[in-house]
């Protein structure tokens, strides 16, 4: 069984302060969630790790040399 993840241990992770941000980070990673009866976001490790571990590696940038 995986572990619950709630809303506090996502903001200490994510380094945000409001509810609204962890909840659009979790939209926009693809990461599954559920709010409880106190709206705020729960998720599980499970969903978290198979979300980022779905995204494509990005390619470092490349710069011009001066």
């Amino acid at each position: 069984m995986s572990k619950l993840v709630n809303c506090a241990e996502l903001k200490h992770w994510l380094g945000y302060e409001r509810t609204a941000d962890v909840i659009r980070w979790l939209d926009q990673n693809g990461v599954a969630w559920s709010a409880g009866k106190d709206r705020q976001p729960c998720t599980t490790l499970d969903a978290v790790t198979h979300a980022l571990e779905g995204r494509q590696t990005r390619k470092p940038a490349r710069f011009a040399h001066g």
